[in-house]
C-alpha cells in the first residue's frame, strides 16, 4: 500500500513538475501581458509612458550587457539582477502618483487572489485525474510550499 501511495505521489509530483514548466513558459508571457494590462489600467500620462519605456530600454540594454559578461560567476550574476530589478521597481514608482501606486497595489493584489484562484483549480483536476486522497494533496500542497520557500 505505502508503495502505491509512494509511486502515486512520485507520479503526480512528476505531473506537476512538467505542469509548472510548461506554466513557466506561459505565464512568461502571460506576465508581459498581465503587466501591460496593469499599466494601461493606470492611465499613465504621455509623459510617464515616454519615461518608463526610456527606463525600460535602458534596463534591458544593462540586464543584456549582465548576461554577456562571462568574467562574474552565476551568483554575482543572479545579486546584479537582483539590484537592477529593485532599481527599475524604485524608478517605476518615482513615476507614479499616489493614486497609481495605490491602484498599482490594488491590481498586484487582484491579481494575486487570481493566481491562487487557477493554481486551486490546476490541483483539483490533477485529484481528480489521478484520484489522489486528501492526504496525497496535502502532501503536494507542502511539497510545493517548500519548494516555492527554498
Amino acid at each position: 500500500m505505502k508503495k502505491i501511495v509512494a509511486v502515486m505521489l512520485a507520479f503526480a509530483s512528476f505531473i506537476f513538475s512538467a505542469s509548472a514548466q510548461e506554466q513557466r513558459k506561459m505565464n512568461q508571457h502571460q506576465h508581459h501581458h498581465a503587466n501591460g494590462m496593469m499599466m494601461k489600467n493606470l492611465n499613465l500620462t504621455q509623459s510617464q509612458k515616454e519615461q518608463i519605456k526610456a527606463s525600460h530600454d535602458s534596463d534591458k540594454k544593462q540586464l543584456m550587457e549582465l548576461n554577456k559578461n562571462e568574467s562574474i560567476t552565476v551568483k554575482e550574476a543572479r545579486d546584479k539582477k537582483e539590484v537592477l530589478r529593485k532599481e527599475q521597481k524604485e524608478k517605476m514608482m518615482a513615476l507614479l502618483s499616489p493614486e497609481q501606486k495605490d491602484k498599482l497595489i490594488q491590481l498586484k493584489k487582484d491579481r494575486a487572489v487570481k493566481q491562487e484562484a487557477m493554481a486551486a483549480k490546476r490541483l483539483e483536476k490533477i485529484k481528480a485525474t489521478l484520484n489522489l486522497s486528501d492526504v496525497q494533496v496535502a502532501k503536494i500542497k507542502a511539497a510545493k510550499k517548500l519548494r516555492m520557500h527554498s
